[in-house]
This record gives C-alpha cells, structure tokens and sequence, in this order.
C-alpha cells in the first residue's frame, strides 16, 4: 500500500470567501501596507465621562470630569484610573489627590485591563525605551517637549534649544539627524507633527518627565524657558504685527511659568518673557492675564533684585501703564511715581529711559485734566531727549506731539501748530511720509488747523 505524503498546509478547492482582518498598531507609518489605515483617537469628553461613572458605580459627573481632563481622555489610563477607584473604594477627588500628588507611587500599584502588566507608565515607558537605542537625539527631543504645553509645539522653538550649551543640543539643528528622530516617534506613535509643529498627550509628558527625574527636568524646563524668552516678542502692546509671532509661543510661555520657581536658574528670562507675554495679552486687551503676567514679573526682580534696580522699575512702568490703560488711575500713579524715582537714581537725571518715566506719569496727568501738572513732565522729557537723542530723532518727535496735545486740550493753539509742525517735520524725514506715527501727527496738526480756522472764522 502506498501512502501519499499529505502536502504542507491544506487546500481549499472551493473559493473562499472574502475576509477582513483587523491589526491594531501604535506604529503610524502603515501607509506602506494598507492604503487608507484609521487613526484611532482618544475618547470624546462625554464618552470618558460616561466610561468612568460606569465603571466605577460613582455618579459625581464633576469629578470623573476633573479625572478625564487630567488623564486627557487617554482610553487606557482611565480604565486603569477607574480600576483602582473601584477596588480601592476610594472617591474620584482621592484618587485625583493622589494623582497629583504622588503619581509615581500610584502608577507602580496601578495594572492594566483584567490584571495585564501593560499599564500607561509601562506601555510609553517601553516605547521610550526602543527610542533611546535607535535615535538618542529623539529621547532629548521629547524632553524638551515634555515640559511645554502638550498641543501646538512649534518644532522651531525645540529646535532653538539647540543654541543653549547645557543640553548640547547641537544635534537638532542638523536635519538629518532631526528627520531621523522624528520618523522614530511615528513608529511608537508618541509625538504627532502636523504643519510645523509637533503635539503629545500629557501623560506621555508625564513619563517623561518621571524618567528624568526632578533635577533633570528643572534643567530642560529652564531651557526652554531662556529658550522662549529670546523668541518672544517683546513689542506685543504697541507693536500688533508681531501678534503671529506670539500667539504660537504663549500657551507654552505660560506653561513653563506656572512650573518654573521664581529662584530658578533662569529666574532673570523668565521675567523677562513674563513682561514680554503681559505685554501681548495687553495689546489684545486681556487685561486680567496681562496682569498676572506683569505682577509675577515685578515679584520676582524684586525678590532677585536690588529694590533700586531697572528691571524693576521696568516692571513697574508696565504695570502701571496697564492700569491706566482701564482708567485706574489711583492705582497707576504711585507705581509710576516709584518707577520715576528709581531710574532718576539709577540712570541719572539725563537719561532717555528717565523721559519715558516722564511722559508716562505726564500721560496720566493728562487724562486726568492735572494740565498744570503734567507740563513740567513733558517739558523736561523733550529736553532730555532733545539732548540725548538729537534733534531729529523720532523720539523726539513723540515728546513734541504730546506735548502740543496738552497745549491743543488748552486751547493754546498758537502754542501747539510749531511744536506739531516740528514733530511731523522729523517723522517725515526720519521714518518717511506713510509710516503710521508719521499719519497720526499729520492728522494731530490737520486737526488743529481745522480748529483754528473754525475759530477764525466765527
């Protein structure tokens, strides 16, 4: 009898029929193998909210909404968050407390779905893992962008950090190294970059952060914070185009803020940026942001500083101006008088710093009707600028502008046509006829002539 060796495998002689089979990956790059591969995004609100009451018996819809913003509506670290409640038999507030306050700690006693190891510090903790053997460069990437806001990181910003010496950073203005790293995270699906900027979920931020510890990651964090200090425009209140160039770098200003103590090594950028966003939010007039902005600045030059110093003086002007600006007036004055009184100290009485001490406590006399005054002021701030500056400078024609304009409220014409015919004189030959303060002291001394001409002719 012969034996006829069965072939390896088996053979359908009927058609099959068609099947689909789903893979699941953290790898992004499947467009390789499949044509149209489905991102799988985290929970909506609603559904994180609803999974959390369910899964605890706890209705405080309040609370598991606190516990799904926390978690960033991240499917597995909320399973494992609602877990722990329910075994635990502890409420939704107790668990966020021990979230915040010893996360570490929790993350070890915490497991996964029905017991499995692979809990969220295990899970982006193995991935960071592979990132660091195959693009070291990626592992300092993250780092930086662990301690900003986690959506809308501008790439530009991480790699600028390139220039600060502590990271040796070097390797991240190099592109090829950079496009390296970049294609590492879309492998283990960590970092998303969408239109020059780059966005990661908070807890991924978190384990990063965990890894490096809290003497490393106060040294990425002052990076970054000297880092967006020299990017930040510093002109965002009289200066509205540079608002494109703030409004990308604020949320992460304000990130690195609220993290970074007042005593930090880069205590010195950090006020200065503060000032520098403060500014921003008071151009666009958000008034209540632009002063917790300035107010932090002027604790911490004045926590850091001599009293007498011009960075402080500096931070009292901008607080003061914001005052002003919504006519709180009794709360100005005296910070402006401060500011005065310092520069007058510190930079001597000739100074063009001490002229705009001048012009803005002057500025506030103004408003306020104090003619007799403000004056003075003005009178003494044109004649240090006019010394200090030449007389052709556009700064001077400022100081002869308000000066008129204090004369023109008077009724003092005669006073004020030489003084705006001066100040337009020397913005058309120093910043040209369209330039936008030249238009405004043209329409000042077109408005006075109008007046005069109404006058002479009743």
């Amino acid at each position: 009898m012969h034996v006829i060796p069965k072939p390896f495998g088996t053979i359908c002689r009927k058609p099959l029929k068609a099947r689909w089979v789903l893979v699941t990956s953290r790898n992004q790059n499947w467009r390789s193998f499949c044509s149209n591969p489905v991102e799988i995004t985290i929970w909506s609100r609603n559904e994180s909210v609803a999974f959390v009451q369910k899964r605890t018996g706890l209705n405080d819809e309040t609370a598991a909404d606190a516990l799904a913003k926390t978690l960033g509506d991240l499917t597995l670290a909320i399973e494992q968050a609602a877990a722990y409640i329910e075994t635990s038999k502890i409420t939704i507030p107790a668990y966020l407390k021990l979230y915040n306050n010893r996360r570490p700690e929790l993350w070890q006693h915490e497991s996964g779905p029905h017991g499995h190891k692979q809990t969220v510090a295990t899970t982006f903790g193995l991935s960071l893992d592979e990132i660091e053997k195959k693009a070291p460069l990626g592992v300092l990437f993250l780092n930086l962008c662990a301690v900003a806001a986690p959506e809308g990181i501008p790439v530009t910003l991480i790699t600028a950090c390139g220039n600060v010496p502590e990271i040796e950073g070097n390797e991240l203005l190099d592109d090829l190294a950079f496009n390296k790293a970049a294609g590492v995270f879309g492998t283990y699906s960590l970092v998303r970059f969408e239109g020059g900027t780059c966005s990661l979920h908070r807890l991924v931020q978190s384990v990063a952060c965990d890894r490096m510890g809290e003497k490393k990651t106060t040294l990425y964090r002052d990076v970054m914070v000297k880092t967006v200090s020299e990017l930040f425009p510093d002109e965002g209140y009289r200066n509205p185009a540079c608002w494109p160039e703030c409004e990308p770098l604020t949320p992460h200003a304000e990130t690195l803020a609220e993290a970074t103590a007042d005593d930090s090594d880069a205590w010195q950028e950090l006020a200065r940026f503060l000032n520098s966003v403060g500014s921003y939010h008071h151009g666009r007039a958000a008034y209540a942001e632009a002063e917790t902005m300035f107010c932090r600045a002027l604790a911490i030059r004045e926590k850091q500083l001599d009293p007498n110093h011009p960075e402080v003086a500096a931070s009292l002007n901008n607080l003061a101006l914001l005052f002003d600006n919504q006519g709180k007036n009794s709360e100005a004055e005296p910070l402006y008088r401060r500011a005065l009184a310092i520069d007058e100290k510190a930079l001597g009485k000739e100074h063009p710093g001490l002229a705009i001490d001048l012009n803005n406590l002057a500025g506030l006399f103004y408003l306020q009707g104090k003619f007799a005054e403000a004056e003075p002021l003005y009178r003494r701030a044109l004649a240090i600028d006019e010394k200090a500056l030449g007389k052709e400078h556009p700064g001077l024609a400022i100081d002869l502008n308000n000066l008129a304009g204090l004369f023109y409220l008077q009724g003092k014409f005669a006073e004020a046509e030489p003084l705006y015919r001066r100040a337009l004189a020397i913005d058309e030959k120093s910043l040209g006829k369209d330039h936008p303060q030249t238009k405004i002291h043209r329409n000042n001394l077109n408005g006075l002539i109008k007046k005069m001409n109404n006058q002479n002719n009743q």
